[in-house]
């Protein structure tokens, strides 16, 4: 079974109120980003990452196509 990691965001919610945090919370959740916790005036959110690209094979070595 793959491991999961995430990535981590923190926002200050100090410089946004009202409307425009609203706003905020809900881009960061379109974004895939998931609040949780709210620390010392900060959000904190995590979302996945990004599988990384499954390795190409190598190429077959000159034996390996001579015996096909």
């Amino acid at each position: 079974m793959p491991v999961q990691h995430w990535e981590y965001l923190a926002r200050n919610l100090k410089k946004t109120s009202g409307k425009a945090l609203e706003k905020d919370l809900n881009t960061r959740g379109l974004e895939g980003w998931e609040l949780v916790a709210l620390a010392d005036g900060h959000a904190v959110f995590k979302r996945p990452t990004k599988p990384a690209p499954a390795a190409k094979p190598a190429p077959p070595t000159p034996k390996a196509a001579e015996q096909k």
